[in-house]
């Protein structure tokens, strides 16, 4: 059986590595990870951006600086990666908090129900 992936924008700290990024895009089943500025800009041109990208089933990373609240509301979850752990800091799908390695990070811990 396959699995099933949501369509989710996930924000997170701007301070990544090329491997985590590169795990987090396995692990995640990750689109495409962009900048906040990329981000900002297609949704500024665009503002059904974030139906487009239901639409297409993508599932997008945005990393940007976590002290910038520039269009959080767009984000479905914010995170904070620091090392091999990740912190769940808004979650519009689950509980906030949640803290787990990014070996056990999966879309079932931040509250989306998928098989």
């Amino acid at each position: 059986m396959s699995r099933i992936f949501p369509n989710v924008i996930i924000f997170c700290n701007d301070d990544l590595t090329i491997v985590t990024q590169n795990f987090l895009i396995q692990q995640l089943q990750l689109s495409a990870i962009m900048s906040g500025a990329s981000f900002d800009a297609l949704y500024a041109a665009n503002p059904n951006y974030k139906q487009t990208l239901y639409q297409t089933n993508s599932r997008i990373l945005v990393t940007r600086d976590l002290s910038d609240h520039t269009n959080r509301h767009v984000a479905d979850v914010v995170l904070f990666i620091k090392g091999a752990m990740s912190s769940v800091l808004l979650d519009g799908y689950g509980p906030p908090n949640v803290v787990c390695s990014l070996e056990n990070l999966t879309y079932a811990k931040l509250g989306f129900n998928i098989l």
